[in-house]
């Protein structure tokens, strides 16, 4: 079954080739990379790496015990990238529906989306039971359906698209064809075919795509925003990504409270929910969780497609503030924690901890109260506005959007890898510290060996991933805000995908939290006797006493 799939997914991998070709090569022209195109090269290539990666854990023999137990994590990622992938497309599919199905009853267009939701409903609803009927029977031949709904997702996605496409240009050029409206004096024949060449010269066209509209209505009030397609498309991406962080989210904190309530007497001072470091990362995940609420609250302005200043507003951008700063103030914290660990190699005392949680969400309180102080004090205009498909610090005070938001955001980051840098230097050995002076040498002399001993800081080391993260997922922001500073005007689709990657910081924090190994004891998530991960039940010896 497994050598059936990848056979089925590389024929058809080939036989869409040149219209993926010319898919590609018709917007490379025109240097326009649609939501479509992005969708199209993403399921590609995300399936192509879920099927490798899955396949690869399958036949290649030469895994140990512990990089199997590594690996085996892979493949559930990836199929959850090409779930999302997947689920975007869809939505692509929903709003071209919408537009067209009242307008074009009866079309090749209305039949495309028909027949292929219908498709992708009962193909991939038989893989499902199929894999439910597999449920019971050897590991390799529950795997083996596994790796035939990656191939089946693939393909019907990826035909969602290509129908859509196809279908769409058929009927943008023969909506074209019949009705030509020419606004110019014409006296003769010359004059006519001249004009008519010109409206459908190719030079001056841009590649059709079906999640792009044939016109958008400007807003008549500064206040509102039209939500238009494709803007409600984006702003569907990123709810779709917000509910996958808001899952991951709760269920992470979850596991953790039950970790602290069945370990509460235990006298394992090293447990990491008794460590400083848990304290702040149950910060940034609480402050994850606030992001993932008020961008979930996007699908308010998609109902009536339009975006208004009010208490909504004002709230959804009050909780995207809060969560921006705090994100930002506890990644910091954990990463000058790190620092102080291991490469200060100083012991953290508990009523710094404290001392730190009080400050920080302080300096939270301040940055969001102090905005619409100011605001109300110095002018009439709110502080949280309609700025872009959400709300936010509104673009009417743009000194407070830069120093009470991205400001921090970006310096955080910024300072977050500095110190991450310095401590990963430090572990291998190429900074070496003398009182507080430093010394750069080329020789890795195990630095590592300081720190193999100590369980708190074995956590710390653990926890340097979190800013490094956090600073890779901020940097696509950085750079369109920076762009767009700049006076370039930001497509909307990077724009999207900059706000996806960013918002899917808390599931990726999540990814991280649980790939890696001593940080929660297994056997303590738990619900009484009912043992959440059930590899962690101790087994009865019948032998004992």
């Amino acid at each position: 079954m497994r050598v059936a799939s990848l056979a089925v997914a590389l024929y058809d991998y080939l036989e869409t080739v040149p219209t993926a070709y010319k898919f590609y090569k018709e917007h490379w022209e025109y240097r326009r990379f649609t939501i479509s195109v992005i969708l199209f090269a993403a399921i590609r290539i995300v399936s192509v790496s879920t099927l490798t990666v899955s396949n690869v854990g399958f036949f290649y023999n030469k895994f140990t015990m512990e990089t199997c137990a590594r690996f085996y994590l892979l493949p559930p990622i990836f199929k959850v990238l090409q779930s999302m992938v997947s689920q975007g497309i869809l939505g692509v599919r929903f709003n071209g529906s919408r537009r067209f199905i009242k307008e074009d009853h009866g079309s090749m267009l209305t039949y495309a989306m028909l027949y292929d939701g219908l498709g992708y409903l009962l193909v991939l609803t038989g893989v499902n039971i199929l894999n439910l009927l597999l449920y019971k029977e050897s590991p390799e031949i529950q795997t083996a359906g596994s790796s035939l709904a990656y191939c089946v997702s693939w393909i019907m996605s990826q035909r969602l698209l290509i129908h859509l496409y196809d279908a769409s240009r058929e009927r943008n050029e023969g909506s074209y064809i019949e009705a030509v409206t020419i606004s110019q004096n014409v006296n003769t024949a010359r004059d006519v075919s001249r004009v008519v060449r010109a409206r459908f010269d190719r030079k001056q066209s841009i590649p059709f795509d079906p999640s792009r509209p044939a016109f958008e209505v400007e807003p008549t009030n500064p206040n509102h925003h039209n939500v238009v397609f494709p803007e409600d498309l984006g702003v569907q991406i990123l709810v779709v990504v917000s509910l996958l962080s808001f899952a991951a989210v709760v269920g992470l904190l979850f596991a953790i409270a039950l970790s602290a309530w069945n370990t509460r007497h235990s006298t394992d001072r090293f447990l990491f929910v008794r460590t400083n470091a848990a304290a702040y990362f149950i910060s940034l995940m609480v402050c994850w969780l606030i992001q993932s609420i008020g961008s979930i609250m996007d699908s308010h302005w998609l109902k009536d497609n339009d975006i208004v200043p009010g208490s909504f507003c004002t709230a959804q951008g009050a909780l995207k503030h809060v969560a921006d700063v705090g994100v930002a103030v506890w990644t910091f914290a954990m990463a000058a924690n790190t620092f102080y660990l291991l490469f200060l190699e100083l012991d953290t005392k508990r009523y710094t901890m404290w001392i730190a949680l009080v400050v920080g969400w302080l300096f939270i309180g301040i940055m969001v109260g102090a905005g619409p102080a100011y605001a109300h004090s110095k002018s009439q205009k709110p502080f949280y506005g309609v700025n872009g498909v959400w709300c936010w610090i509104s673009q009417e005070h743009k000194v407070q959007l830069i120093t009470m938001g991205y400001l921090i955001i970006f310096l955080s980051a910024f300072l977050s890898g500095i110190l991450y840098l310095m401590t990963f230097f430090r572990l291998r050995g190429n900074l070496v510290r003398s009182g507080w002076k430093l010394k750069w040498r080329s020789v890795n002399d195990s630095a590592d060996r300081y720190f193999s001993s100590d369980r708190t800081k074995l956590v710390a080391k653990q926890m340097l991933l979190y800013p490094l993260a956090y600073a890779i997922l901020v940097t696509p922001v950085a750079i369109t805000r920076i762009i767009a500073w700049s006076g370039i005007k930001v497509p909307f689709e990077a724009t999207v995908f900059s706000a996806s990657v960013y918002l899917l910081s808390g599931f990726v924090n999540v990814i991280l939290f649980t790939t890696t190994r001593r940080i929660l004891p297994l056997s303590s998530i738990r619900i009484g006797n009912l043992y959440l991960v059930p590899s962690s039940r101790p087994s009865l010896d019948p032998a004992g006493p």
